[in-house]
């Protein structure tokens, strides 16, 4: 992943003390979600739809922290255009959250060796466009 930076357009890269302060912790992988999650974007409309799109966390460590921060950002419904989300390959201890139900564009869901156990939520029911599930 290219590394996080304080000010882009200077070329600064964020130091571990500094997203501490501001996050609560230095792992990049929850703070890009806490950043999608309550982050404003410097783009259009229609760009930031186009890359809300799809979601990629495969072999990340955004860890319980990170699931429960995209939780947060699908009940607030901040991935209104989501269509397709990965979590696999993941070290998780949760289940999927039902706030996924808010993610009604949603078509693609892979979890694969994510660590997601339990049942699927009734809520995911809701998600009428949803035709493929991949868990194991």
């Amino acid at each position: 992943m290219a590394p996080l930076h304080a000010a882009a357009e200077k070329g600064d890269i964020a130091k571990s003390e500094d997203l501490i302060e501001a996050f609560g912790t230095d792992n990049e992988d929850v703070v890009c979600v806490e950043v999608l999650n309550k982050g404003e974007f410097q783009v259009s409309e229609e760009e930031r739809q186009a890359h809300l799109e799809q979601l990629f966390l495969n072999q990340n460590q955004i860890g319980d922290a990170g699931m429960q921060s995209l939780a947060t950002a699908f009940g607030s419904g901040a991935l209104p255009q989501l269509k397709e989300l990965y979590l696999s390959y993941l070290e998780l201890d949760t289940t999927i959250p039902p706030e996924i139900k808010e993610a009604q564009e949603l078509s693609k869901f892979s979890a694969v060796h994510s660590g997601i156990h339990g049942d699927l939520p009734a809520e995911m029911g809701c998600v009428r466009k949803l035709f493929s599930v991949s868990l194991s």
